[in-house]
């Protein structure tokens, strides 16, 4: 594929999403440029959020070359734990430094993508399209409404993808399958938290989404999910029974109260992609089709 037409920028490009939509834009070509919060190396650039202008630390020649630039932003804290044992300080960096970005980027006429969850619901019902109410149980869910509300109602022209559970076909870095499969190859039993249902989606997919979004000039938010959905012990089984065939893996399903979490966890909250399948001509990646990767990969 041929990109005379844009670059990427990558704000979070060390984590498991940027890092993959990174590695991505680079294989196939595509001009990119990765930012990250520490300093060492790895050809990513130092950017924090909560001290730097970002047109401070992007290289001049990438603003400088013709092509549009599409920034996704992947840097967060993600842990509802954490947002929800430090709130000012995950506010801080989630909403304030994000709105002080967004306004840095528009400034730049950079595009942007703003990586959103399915906890801005409370997962009481499941199956959210992208019409209905926010209803966040937990402080990480109702910061990122806040942004979603932010955006649609400063910058209408610009992405929201809401996310899910995301899945990857590598098993390295921090991804539910990697995680699994290091349980499993140890023999650990996988614990799972009883009726929680969600739509595990392969990473590669929102690389897929946002140049689709960006070169058809598609903005507004959308639901960024596979069709598919799973309770955790289904997928947990699922995976085991084509990774690891013929292995007897202990899976163990526990009620979410006994976990010990310090804050609620929404349970069901797949969502509904018809907006971005139908608008986007999207097609999602199926589990067995990521099972069969991680297989041929092994």
């Amino acid at each position: 594929m041929e990109f005379d037409y844009m670059k990427l920028l990558v704000i979070g490009a060390s984590g498991f999403i940027g890092g993959s939509l990174y590695k991505k834009a680079l294989g196939e070509g595509l001009r990119a440029v990765g930012t990250k919060y520490l300093k060492n190396g790895d050809g990513l650039i130092h950017f924090n959020m909560l001290e730097h202008e970002i047109k401070d630390r992007l290289p001049k020649e990438f603003l400088d070359e013709p092509e549009d630039v599409l920034a996704v932003i992947c840097s967060a804290n993600p842990l509802i734990e954490e947002c929800r044992k430090h709130p000012q300080e995950s506010y801080e960096l989630n909403v304030v430094s994000m709105k002080r970005l967004f306004k840095s980027l528009s400034d730049l006429k950079i595009r942007f993508c703003f990586l959103s969850t399915d906890n801005v619901f409370d997962g009481a019902a499941g199956y959210y399209d992208e019409s209905e109410p926010t209803c966040p149980c937990n402080e990480y869910g109702r910061q990122k409404a806040e942004i979603e509300k932010f955006i649609l109602e400063n910058y209408s022209s610009e992405l929201i993808f809401r996310l899910s559970q995301t899945v990857s076909d590598s098993l390295e870095g921090r991804n539910l399958f990697n995680q699994w499969n290091n349980w499993c190859v140890t023999k650990k039993e996988i614990l799972c938290i009883k009726d929680n249902f969600f739509a595990p989606t392969f990473v590669g997919d929102i690389y897929t989404a946002a140049v689709l979004a960006f070169s058809r000039k598609a903005s507004g938010l959308y639901n960024c999910v596979n069709g598919e959905h799973f309770s955790r012990e289904e997928l947990a089984r699922q995976f085991v029974r084509h990774i690891f065939p013929g292995i007897e893996i202990k899976i163990t399903v526990k009620p979410v109260e006994e976990f010990g979490f310090s804050d609620k966890h929404a349970l069901r909250t797949y969502l509904d992609n018809t907006k971005i399948v139908n608008d986007l001509k999207m097609r999602f990646t199926s589990m067995k089709t990521v099972f069969r990767s991680i297989l041929a990969r092994k």
